[in-house]
Parts: C-alpha cells; structure tokens; sequence
C-alpha cells in the first residue's frame, strides 16, 4: 500500500542573494499550506511535495527529512505550487529463502515485538490485513480505553513492513474504506508510448513518448 502522510516538521534552507549573515526568519516571505510525503512499493525512494504560497521569488537550497539532505525543486501543478525532493532510499540486505536450510544461515534473525495501534472512532474495530489472513478475531480487536479516549490493541509481529487498515464489523456487515479509505487520490506516475505499424510492416514503430503525473492530469 502506498502511504501519504502529513509532514509535522520540515528543516528548509533559503538561500538568498542579499544575506550577510545567517540569520534565523521568524516570519519567512512565505506560507506553507500542506506538506506530504509518500514512498514507492518497494521503499527505494521517498517523494516529498510542500505546496507554498510567496508574493517573492524565493531560491529553496535544500531540505532535510528523517536525518537526510535532498535539493528542492519548484515544480507547477494544477495551479499550484510546489517545493519538490527525492530522498533515496538505502537498499537493505534481502533475507535467503530456500529449500536447503543451510543456505539461509546468514540470514539475521527476525526480532519480535508488541507493536501497539491506536484509533480514535467510536465502532467495533479491527486491524486487518494479510498478517493474519485477513482474518476477524479477538487478537486483533481494538478496544475502547475510556482513560486516553482511544481505540487500541496490541499484535506481537516479527520486525518488518506489514500493509494493513482499519476496519468496522457491524454485526455481519464489514466496511473496509470508512476509515482507511482507498487509493482513489492516490498520486500516479504514467509513462506514454505511442506505436504504430504501417501497412504490409512486420514491426511496432515507436513514433511519440510522453510522461505525466495524476496530479497533472484534468478531465
């Protein structure tokens, strides 16, 4: 699943042509209005997107994010403005899987933990995924705890990534979007390839490419 989330801090460095100094901008010459962020499938890179607002033409230099430094660039989108970056990701030792034991020796061992979950929705909830076959159960239940006003439940996983979301059970009926939602406004990367083949050819000719992005495209 892909994940977008809220950037609650962001570490942004100006450059600008007039400075003497250093110097700490209590009211910068611009606004933030929403920052997210979302990584790929396969957790090889992290995109991130601040839409801004500035009546000056201000030059970013970079961003830091989660310990990294990345440059920044402007990008125009639907109207919109954004300071755009790419953070890569380090790509980690895959674990051996084989029929032979004896070749997946130098596998580290996987650590297991309590990973806790919280909801603030006033329904009967679930935590549900492929972890568990997809399967409704005590185990990973949430329950009310009225002394913090959430929702919460406790699995024990082996360390790694799990794709899962929250859900409601109403007596037999279960509704899997009503609070994780769906992927409908997801972003989307498209790559365009144009072929055509003339008569009598016994070949595809590539005759045009194009890329865009879903929060470029307009019906």
């Amino acid at each position: 699943m892909k994940t977008i989330k809220l950037l609650s801090i962001l570490i942004i460095l100006l450059s600008f042509s007039k400075c003497a100094s250093a110097k700490f901008q209590e009211k910068p010459p611009f606004k933030i209005l929403s920052s997210t962020y979302y990584s790929l499938a396969n957790n090889t890179e992290t995109n991130i997107y601040i839409r801004y607002i500035s009546k000056n033409n201000i030059n970013f230099d970079s961003i830091y994010f989660k310990n990294k430094k990345s440059n920044l660039e402007i990008k125009t989108m639907r109207g919109n403005t954004y300071a755009f970056a790419i953070f890569q990701s380090i790509t980690k030792r895959d674990f051996i899987l084989d029929v032979n034991p004896t070749k997946e020796f130098n596998n580290t061992i996987p650590k297991t933990k309590n990973s806790p979950f919280e909801l603030k929705e006033n329904e009967s909830i679930y935590i549900y995924g492929a972890f568990n076959n997809f399967e409704l159960k005590d185990l990973n239940k949430l329950y009310y705890n009225p002394a913090i006003d959430l929702y919460e439940g406790v699995l024990l996983l082996k360390q790694g990534f799990y794709n899962y979301k929250y859900i409601l059970k109403q007596g037999e009926e279960i509704s899997k979007n009503s609070i994780s939602g769906t992927h409908s406004t997801t972003e989307n990367d498209y790559l365009i390839l144009l072929y055509y083949r003339d008569i009598g050819s016994q070949y595809d000719a590539l005759v045009g490419i194009g890329r865009t992005n879903s929060f470029e495209l307009q019906n």
